[in-house]
């Protein structure tokens, strides 16, 4: 149970939003709560929990320190979100994916697809070889034509400003599909 939350951030699931009030301890030996930091210039932070074993209760600091990230870390500045058709694929453009760095070339700024959890489920992530001159508007790859198609975890920006990053579904009937990433520069 938390008994006192933190002042500069809060404890939540993994990929959840929501404060917690309380969790399991099997949660978090399994890494499923995280402390999420709210962007202060705070560095130090911490909860107070309450812990039992359904007889004997203890109270815990839980201490935190913030490492302040560079302001030349890498800005995602777009919403990575979009829709595809059963079966189909969509290309991930500056639309979906455009992260800036000052200071950094396009070439240099790198996606990784995080390995474990990261994964499209339903479908993956691939580089499309494109038309030698440029494809015109609107065009899509033959989803027949495996040979234009390369799976990839990692691709840079130049990659998505070219076009040739795209999603693939498999064709399974699921609503949604996502993956992960970490982008580095």
């Amino acid at each position: 149970m938390v008994l006192e939350p933190p002042r500069h951030g809060q404890l939540t699931r993994l990929h959840g939003e929501r404060a917690l009030g309380r969790f399991k301890l099997e949660e978090l030996s399994r890494e499923q709560i995280q402390y999420v930091h709210d962007g202060s210039a705070a560095t130090e932070d911490g909860a107070v929990l309450q812990v039992n074993d359904g007889h004997s209760y203890r109270n815990v600091l839980l201490q935190v320190r913030i490492v302040q990230k560079p302001q030349d870390s890498p800005h995602l500045v777009s919403l990575p979100m979009t829709w595809v058709k059963e079966g189909g694929s969509v290309r991930l453009d500056k639309k979906y994916l455009q992260t800036d760095v000052k200071g950094v070339g396009s070439d240099d700024i790198v996606y990784t697809i995080l390995a474990s959890e990261g994964q499209p489920k339903y479908g993956e992530v691939v580089l499309v070889s494109m038309p030698a001159d440029s494809p015109p508007e609107g065009w899509h790859p033959s989803l027949i034509d495996d040979q234009r198609f390369t799976p990839t975890a990692s691709f840079t920006q130049q990659d998505v400003n070219d076009g040739t990053v795209w999603y693939r579904h498999f064709g399974s009937s699921y609503d949604s599909d996502s993956f992960r990433f970490q982008v580095r520069a």
